[in-house]
């Protein structure tokens, strides 16, 4: 059997009620979720303690670092202890207690397979909240201070298996919301679900993303519902999602403390090639005594620096070769990628090791391609199980062999929502610019505007559409210059509009509302204006005109 492992949230000491709620209710299902037998640790575990006591355990007492605007959990870890087990073994006959002296919850089986909960809160998708077991949205009132409940999704997964289509990544559905005081028998009822329904015979199809697509997401709640013994609320909207890395220099909202994101390609902690990560690292909190938080997106954040320090800490950082993430490309800072290679034994190719080397390339290629500074979502793994989420991911790399890597394209640059779907097979590492190549000026000729995103335009076109593109493309297009024939001047279409047919007429070229703004200096509008007042018609119907005129 198995545990509920990891519980995430975004990494930030902010000083805001919300955020600050977030924190603490992962804290609190660390604790409620924790095994209360030592089975599992006498299996996977040395016995060592590396602390006393977790400092999440603390947090719950003392309250995150910066400022708090809402109250501890409670007073001492003793009272901490008293709650926690009175919220786990609470039973309300529903079947959610399993009898079990030692594991209330887990009874003697544990769960099926693995089991992970975010809790984020709403906009900030900072550890990829749809590919979880459980991810909870914290909802507050209108006064921004008050704790209403939390938006539930359930079944989000990312493991899945070469050539094995009943194994699939799967991004998790809406299953509706909760208020506060009915979150902890939800998150009960959800994992005791799993825990009675979930695949026990078949491994790699034991996650809670099988059950709930299985099922299909409104059986799945009424099975929740049924433990829970009342009903769930609907989904309160959200605001869209930003993927946000956290690096750089923030304000804790607390005014006297700064918390820095510093990068760390690939999550490696070392001092290597000149740049000195572990020696600056360890410098930075032995001098500020300062707390650590990892990042989704495998980098460091140091909490509750005085601003008084920051010049310092950015010196320290010099000193050791590590960048100010100004200094970092876009590329890199979106990307991510497992260890594989040789710390894993599932690894079928190079992740960690090549990914730098694929982030240079890609630049290079876009550089060439006439689109410097553009960036992705762009993701590898060894092997198909996903750690560093590659099915999210704009493009990305999945290892599938020695050298060899299956090709994802199509996810969303938020990653709010979707997966990426399988684009081609054994693509060799030699040959990625070859395959990128016509996938980057499709994307280039065709999207609707600079704005639109990799991952939207590819998931607008669609494999089919991809393949008869590339298929077509001749190797180096993207690399010449596009023959341009030239348009006529300003003033050539400025005397174009004061045809006489046209004068003393407001004429329009096109239909529908007009909702699009363009900004224009203060010279040209004088320029427009005059015109239009000449030919007695509107500015806006001039500008349509001069703008039909020269683009068709």
């Amino acid at each position: 059997g198995d545990i509920n492992r990891n519980v995430m949230t975004p990494p930030v000491p902010l000083a805001d009620p919300a955020y600050q709620h977030a924190y603490q209710a992962a804290n609190f299902i660390g604790e409620l979720f924790k095994p209360t037998s030592n089975a599992f640790a006498e299996l996977w575990l040395d016995g060592k303690q590396a602390s006393t006591v977790e400092y999440f355990r603390k947090d719950l007492v003392e309250g995150t670092t910066g400022v708090n605007h809402i109250p501890p959990l409670a007073t001492s870890l003793e009272e901490l202890d008293t709650r926690i087990n009175a919220a786990m073994v609470h039973d309300n006959g529903n079947g959610i207690i399993t009898g079990d002296p030692d594991e209330p919850l887990y009874g003697r089986t544990y769960l099926p397979r693995k089991f992970k909960i975010a809790v984020t809160v709403p906009g900030d998708n900072s550890m990829d909240v749809y590919i979880h077991d459980i991810s909870l949205v914290v909802i507050m009132a209108e006064d921004g201070k008050t704790l209403m409940g939390y938006n539930v999704m359930v079944g989000g997964g990312m493991g899945r298996t070469h050539n094995k289509e009943s194994t699939f990544a799967r991004v998790a559905d809406h299953l509706g919301y909760v208020d506060k005081q009915d979150i902890t028998e939800c998150l009960k009822a959800i994992l005791a679900a799993q825990r009675d329904h979930g695949n026990r015979e078949v491994r790699a199809n034991a996650r809670l993303k099988y059950l709930v697509h299985t099922l299909g997401v409104d059986k799945f709640r009424k099975l929740t519902e049924s433990y829970m013994g009342s009903k769930m609320k609907p989904w309160v909207p959200l605001p869209e999602w930003k993927n946000v890395d956290w690096l750089g220099w923030h304000e804790q909202g607390d005014d006297a403390n700064m918390f820095l994101g510093i990068h760390v390609p690939q999550g490696r902690v070392k001092d290597y090639d000149g740049i000195k990560y572990r020696t600056a690292i360890r410098a930075i909190v032995d001098k500020f005594d300062c707390d650590t938080r990892l990042t989704a997106n495998q980098n460091v954040v140091f909490c509750g620096i005085k601003k008084a320090d920051m010049a310092e800490v950015d010196a320290i950082l010099r000193l050791n070769g590590v960048k100010p993430i100004q200094e970092v490309d876009m590329m890199t800072r979106q990307s991510i990628a497992c260890p594989s290679f040789p710390l894993c034994g599932l690894a079928q190719a190079e992740a960690e090791r090549r990914m730098p080397d694929f982030n240079a390339r890609m630049n290079v290629l876009l550089s060439k391609m006439g689109m410097p500074g553009e960036y992705f979502v762009h993701r590898m793994t060894g092997c198909p199980n996903g750690c560093a989420r590659p099915y999210m991911a704009e493009l990305a790399w999945v290892g599938q062999g020695p050298d060899l890597y299956q090709m994802w394209l199509g996810g969303s640059h938020n990653l709010d929502g979707r997966t990426g779907w399988q684009y081609k097979d054994k693509v060799k590492q030699s040959d990625m610019e070859t395959e990128v190549e016509p996938i980057l000026y499709m994307w280039k000729s065709q999207r609707l505007s600079n704005a639109d995103r990799l991952g939207d335009f590819l998931d607008r076109m669609g494999k089919d559409k991809i393949k008869e593109f590339c298929a077509a493309y001749v190797p180096g297009t993207a690399f010449k210059a596009p023959t341009v024939e030239p348009g006529p001047s300003l003033g050539e279409l400025l005397a174009m509009s004061n045809d006489k047919a046209l004068s003393g007429k407001s004429v329009r070229l096109t239909t529908g509302p007009r909702k699009q703004q363009v900004r224009v200096s203060d010279e040209l509008h004088t320029m427009l204006k005059d015109v239009s007042e000449k030919n007695k018609e509107a500015i806006s119907d001039l500008v349509e005109r001069l703008l039909v005129k020269g683009l068709v």
